[in-house]
Order: structure tokens, then sequence, then C-alpha cells
């Protein structure tokens, strides 16, 4: 596994454009790379960001030398793809619950963003962060009405499902549903706030995540069965060597050795993680997905921010 961290000094970027940066970054890669290794974004790993006045922070987790060799280009030689700017301002919209207006300067100045170029935190001196605070109008759309909720999605199987390998295999695959869940979040403009640790209750395995989205933009129902073809009809065949390196690499990591103690806090079973790439055969995972069920319910968004 690679792990990345870079920076890009912005100090004349309004906090609303540079966060729409941010997004915009991380999506043209994640469809950059789905594209090019012609593969789900599930697999390719975790890419993730923070905006602050004058500086975008970009973080990458990443499990496949394939996934590694591309993002390493992309940051050298990065292309945003401005197709997607639209989608991505409502991904920030929904983050803070509010209407951005996206505008033909707006398009200009994210587009130059670009040619700034990235930093790699091993590569910068110490200095002092100076929070400055850009004159620049907000994007929000003052004539927009919408209104946003906070659902949370429920990942699960029962028990009685299940073998003990079944659900050892399920501990560590569940992330990868939870990004396939994210994908689709992050394709419709909406934002995942949160999400669970898998637990055994009630007779029931189980991974939760919270999403913000507009009211008007699908019933919980619909969402539920959405979410589920999602995960039924994913391609385990096309996707299963990527699938493998992330379970590989998870093995390896003495950062996810406690999970074994910790485990035991919220469910029966005892294991160590380098069992689950020898489980999870592409046989087991395609069976798996298979029986995830989806349930969709509205939260409060306090509750949202804050799953246990």
């Amino acid at each position: 596994m690679k792990t990345y961290t870079y920076i890009k000094l912005l100090p004349s970027t309004s906090l609303d454009v540079a966060h729409i940066y941010e997004h915009l970054f991380i999506d043209s890669f994640y469809k950059y790379a789905s594209a090019e290794l012609k593969i789900d974004p599930a697999v390719i790993g975790a890419v993730s960001g923070q905006t602050y006045n004058g500086i975008v922070f970009i973080d990458a987790w990443l499990y496949d030398r394939r996934v590694v060799k591309l993002f390493e280009q992309y940051v050298e030689n990065e292309v945003l793809d401005m197709s997607l700017l639209k989608t991505v301002a409502d991904q920030t919209a929904a983050e803070d619950s509010r209407t951005m207006k996206v505008t033909e300067s707006l398009n200009q100045i994210i587009s130059e963003l670009k040619n700034t170029k990235w930093q790699y935190i091993d590569a910068v001196e110490p200095t002092l962060y100076a929070d400055t605070v850009i004159d620049d109008k907000k994007l929000d759309d003052q004539n927009s009405s919408i209104r946003y909720k906070s659902v949370l999605v429920t990942l699960y199987i029962p028990l009685a499902k299940l073998t003990l390998e079944d659900r050892v295999v399920f501990h560590r695959l569940s992330v990868m549903v939870h990004d396939i869940v994210a994908a689709f979040v992050r394709q419709n403009g909406w934002y995942v706030l949160d999400n669970t640790i898998v637990k055994e209750k009630g007779g029931y395995i189980s991974r939760g995540l919270s999403i913000n989205l507009p009211q008007s933009a699908i019933k919980n129902s619909e969402l539920e069965s959405k979410l589920e073809d999602k995960i039924h009809t994913f391609n385990t065949e096309v996707n299963y060597s990527y699938i493998h390196s992330h379970l590989v690499e998870y093995a390896k990591q003495q950062l996810w050795t406690s999970d074994v103690a910790n485990r035991l806090k919220y469910t029966d079973i005892i294991f160590s993680n380098k069992s689950v790439p020898k489980l999870a055969t592409q046989k087991r995972v395609d069976a798996l997905l298979d029986l995830i069920e989806v349930r969709v319910e509205t939260i409060a968004r306090n509750v949202a921010e804050n799953l246990e």
C-alpha cells in the first residue's frame, strides 16, 4: 500500500472555489482511473481532501501498483474533467447544506487552478499557516429553494445465512461495499457524512454510512432499491484482482493489527487480518455481495455526522 499527502497553496482563491476544486480533482481522478484501467471506482482506493483558506490537502491510500502509477502521473500532469463541475459543486453544497451557482467565470477560474503544482508533504519545510479569508463573493444561489435531508444507509446480511469464514471476509469487504455506495453518491452530487464500523447485533452483520442529499432527490425506498442493484450487479470478475490487492495490503499493515481486539466490542469473532485474503475467493466475494440488503432511514443531521 502507498499513502500520499499533497498540498496545493492557493492564497488568492476563495474557500468556496478551492473547495469545489478539491472535489473536482478527486472525482476527475476516479473517472480517469476507472476508464483507464476499466474497473469500478470502488476498487481504486481512498482519495480524499480537505480545504482551508488558501490551501487544499489531498490524501490517498492506494492498494494496487497499477492505481499507484496512474495517481502519480495524474498529480504531475493534472487534467481536470470540467464536465464534472456541476456535480462536484452539488457535492460541496450537500456537504454544507447549501446551493451553489456554477457560472462561466467559475469554470474558467477552476480550470486554471491546475497550473499551480501540488507539493508532496514530505518536501514541505515547517511553516506557519496564515488563515487569511479571501474577500470574494459567496457562491450561494439565493434563488434556490433546495432543502436537504440526512439518511442512514445500513448494509446488512442475516447471520443465519453466513459461515464463520463469510463473516471474517465481510469485515473488510464491507469497506469496498461502502465505496460502491460512495461512488453512486458522488455521481449524483450528494455527500457521505460519516460511516460506522462492522457490527453484529440482533442476528445481523452490518455496516452503515450517512449521506446528505436534497430532500426531493429520491425516496428512501427507491434509494434502497438502487443501492442494492448497484451492489448485486457489481462485476466481481473484472474487479477481483484489485479486491485481492486491497486485502493483501490490508493484511500486511501494522496500522490495523489492533482491529483484532477492538472487533470484540462489536462482534463475536476473533481472527487475524492475514486470514482475510486467503478466505476472500472470487466465489465467496460474489456470494456475499448477492446477500447484502440495504435499509435507508432519515435521521437528524447532527446524528448523521457522528455515527457510532
